[in-house]
């Protein structure tokens, strides 16, 4: 079950580099800053997935006992990931529709932080 779970997440982070990559190629053709945000939401959605997977390997794979500084540095990474998730997001919808961040969303994204 290990090996299977291991297969999905490098799996997932396999389609969402190449996403991101596409995204990135499209914003060069067409310099439309929507796809340039959108690319950036989906590169920071598997920057997550990434911090989930070597997670995952490391419970898998390696027997040793957690310290409390990696567990606050694992911590502190994975809320910048959503810190960044949040802003891509807003970044993308608010392009869109073609208005600025309002500061609801700036409390949105400093969230995580919060919790």
């Amino acid at each position: 079950m290990k090996h299977i779970d291991i297969f999905i997440h490098l799996l997932c982070l396999l389609t969402g580099i190449i996403t991101a990559l596409l995204g990135f190629l499209l914003y060069l053709k067409y310099r439309v800053k929507v796809i340039r945000n959108y690319a950036f939401f989906i590169l920071t959605t598997t920057f997550t997935v990434t911090a989930t997977t070597l997670g995952n390997y490391i419970n898998y794979f390696v027997s040793f006992q957690t310290s409390l500084v990696s567990d606050i540095i694992s911590h502190f990474i994975f809320a910048l990931f959503l810190t960044l998730i949040y802003y891509t997001l807003s970044l993308f919808a608010l392009g869109i529709i073609e208005k600025k961040i309002k500061s609801f969303i700036q409390l949105i994204v400093i969230f995580p932080w919060i919790c």
